[in-house]
């Protein structure tokens, strides 16, 4: 998959995963990610390769 930083910069795209997406829809998107963590009170992420994926209490993402 390619990732353009740029259109992360200025759209909040990161190739089909974009800010404000659901936990669930990026698990569909890029399938089970290699490594999760945190505190449901204050938010999870979850990792895919490199990368580094936040979301809130809700499960929304909130940044990479």
């Amino acid at each position: 998959m390619e990732i353009s930083i740029r259109e992360f910069i200025l759209t909040g795209r990161f190739g089909p995963v974009e800010i404000g997406m659901s936990r669930v829809i990026i698990e569909n998107i890029l399938g089970p990610c290699e490594v999760e963590g945190g505190k449901a009170k204050t938010g999870l992420f979850t990792r895919y390769s490199c990368y580094e994926f936040f979301y809130d209490p809700d499960g929304v993402l909130t940044a990479i």
